[in-house]
């Protein structure tokens, strides 16, 4: 009898784990099938935040590349990058971020740290140079990302040059008006391309005549070669000082000391020069030497 108990006893306690086991065992299918719908639901998202960003990438009308950190590598770049640089994406790719930069371009180190340790880099200005050697000025902002299993920083680049251009025009503009010296910029072949109002009144010419006017037209033949050694150095990245007599239109050579650098002017290579007449001075200079003169030979009749 004690026996036939404790066997009842016993299966009883056997339903009552069994019940328990049951339970946990719908409760963690239940979990693991809420575990498997968030999961495809996340894989979902993903799917679709990736094809987003596919999407973004491909189609942008700016640049956007993506460069690993460790060895400043091109990993990636889209259709407008390749438009707008004039590489081939092949070309881009084989490619360090160091070499579509201006040359000296600084703080690339500094940026990739602050990219690691804040996770972005605000707007920093840049110059690009382009296959063809054209120079881009550029406002660049980023972050980092996790591509092909490295870490990486992904850039988007917007062309700023012609709102550059604007400012330096506007620059010019303001110089032009307060100067009171001539004051032109030139192509590098000399041809006048902006002009102040002091310029055409020095030359003697209205503003649309002398536009239509190269330099070396109004320079003597024997200084050709002046022009020709000052336009070399110009053309080096040199800001030249230099004297040079200039033919105004009544025939008259008027001498000149000029401070000219090479500029860009509407996507163009151009010449800013800032011209001083030396008219007054040179007289000056030569009744001193006249008043030197007359005073030795003062002296030596008198001795």
């Amino acid at each position: 009898m004690d026996s036939h108990a404790t066997n009842l006893d016993r299966i009883k306690e056997l339903q009552e784990v069994l019940e328990v086991s049951e339970r946990k065992s719908d409760i963690l299918t239940n979990l693991l099938k809420e575990a498997s719908v968030e999961f495809e639901q996340t894989l979902e998202q993903t799917k679709i935040s990736e094809t987003n960003f596919r999407a973004i990438f491909e189609n942008a009308p700016e640049s956007i590349y993506i460069v690993d950190i460790d060895t400043r590598q091109i990993m990636d770049c889209n259709p407008f990058t390749v438009k707008w640089l004039g590489y081939s994406r092949e070309e881009l790719l084989a490619m360090k971020v160091d070499d579509i930069l201006e040359q000296g371009a600084r703080g690339i180190p500094e940026n990739i740290r602050k990219a690691v340790d804040d996770g972005i880099v605000h707007i920093q200005e840049r110059r690009f140079i382009k296959k063809n050697g054209d120079v881009a000025d550029a406002e660049v902002t980023g972050t980092l990302v996790g591509f092909q299993n490295k870490q990486c920083f992904v850039a988007l680049v917007r062309d700023i040059t012609e709102r550059k251009q604007i400012e330096a025009l506007s620059r010019y503009k303001e110089l032009f008006r307060n100067v009171s010296d001539p004051v032109f910029i030139n192509d590098p072949n000399g041809k006048f391309l902006e002009v102040n109002d002091v310029a055409c009144e020095c030359f003697g010419y209205p503003r649309q005549k002398l536009l239509k006017i190269a330099v070396k037209v109004q320079i003597r033949p024997a200084q050709m070669n002046i022009l020709s050694d000052v336009g070399q150095r110009i053309q080096q990245g040199q800001t030249v000082q230099f004297e040079l007599d200039l033919v105004i239109k009544r025939g008259v050579a008027i001498p000149f000391e000029f401070h000219s650098r090479k500029i860009q002017i509407k996507g163009l290579p151009g010449v800013l020069s800032v011209a001083r007449n030396l008219s007054v001075r040179k007289k000056m200079e030569e009744t001193l030497i006249k008043t030197e003169r007359l005073s030795a030979d003062g002296e030596m009749a008198s001795g």
